[in-house]
């Protein structure tokens, strides 16, 4: 039997490679465009090759990492950079406020948070150390609500947003709360206030985080994903296969519809890194 998955994005390909991993099915993935990634997509911005989606991912769990190494691109990890991220804003430019998760920051009115979005929208989030709390334990908010109820719009369209767009490819008011950051909407009703939950929650994670950083990326981007998927990669070996006996084809509108090898890209040994 053949199992069609219909679409190459992320979760097309993740759910293509764990069919063919554990079945003896062969799967087929049909694609509409010409690449595989769907939101991780390179751009390419003169001479320099951006990621357009989610450019890292979290290492708090182990997932992704395990996947990495299930597709042979372990040697493509890399740490970003000591110095920390920058936020390009139409009206500014600045270091990313360091006590922060999601772009929220735990002292709303810190000098590189002022910078950034200005003293009027400063002050309107430092309201949060001090407003009644409005949410209860049986609410279940996005992001984006909780940041704009406690610390107003021009923080979460400022600051939130581009971190959310970056890390998730979606607005703020689009991801749930609980799910992104596990543990913060708890914290706040605890603490009355989302700046004094993000300074906690950043607290604890400082202390029990393990030496290197809280993120890692692939050297080559995010598109290398979708590269390894469309079959550019080495194998892991002759004669050795990481999805078993099946395969995991690509059928897209530029494939020719022969059945030859040659038209259908088969990372079944799929992906070592260059």
């Amino acid at each position: 039997m053949t199992v069609a998955v219909v679409g190459g994005g992320v979760a097309g390909m993740v759910a293509a490679w764990e069919l063919a991993r554990t079945s003896e099915r062969d799967v087929v993935i049909f694609e509409a465009s010409d690449r595989l990634g769907g939101a991780l997509a390179p751009l390419r911005f003169g001479s320099v090759t951006l990621d357009a989606g989610a450019e890292a991912f979290a290492t708090r769990g182990p997932e992704v990492r395990d996947f990495v190494e299930q597709l042979g691109l372990e040697s493509l990890l890399t740490d970003p950079h000591p110095v920390g991220a920058w936020l390009q804003l139409p009206h500014a430019a600045g270091p990313l406020p360091l006590a922060g998760i999601l772009g929220i920051p735990a002292d709303p009115e810190a000098e590189d948070v002022r910078a950034l979005i200005g003293d009027a929208a400063a002050e309107r989030a430092a309201q949060d150390l001090h407003a009644p709390m409005r949410w209860t334990a049986q609410d279940r908010p996005s992001v984006g609500a909780v940041v704009r109820d406690r610390m107003g719009d021009a923080l979460a369209d400022t600051l939130v947003a581009p971190i959310t767009a970056g890390v998730y490819s979606a607005g703020p008011d689009a991801l749930d709360l609980r799910t992104v950051a596990p543990g913060l909407f708890e914290t706040m009703l605890t603490e009355g206030s989302l700046a004094r939950a993000v300074g906690a929650q950043k607290g604890r994670q400082e202390a029990a985080a393990k030496a290197g950083s809280a993120v890692q990326s692939l050297r080559e981007g995010s598109g290398a994903w979708s590269t390894c998927w469309s079959g550019s990669c080495s194998p892991q070996g002759s004669g050795s296969s990481a999805v078993g006996a099946s395969r995991i084809l690509l059928r897209s509108p530029t494939a020719k519809t022969s059945s030859s090898p040659s038209t259908h890209r088969r990372p079944r040994t799929c992906c070592r890194g260059r």
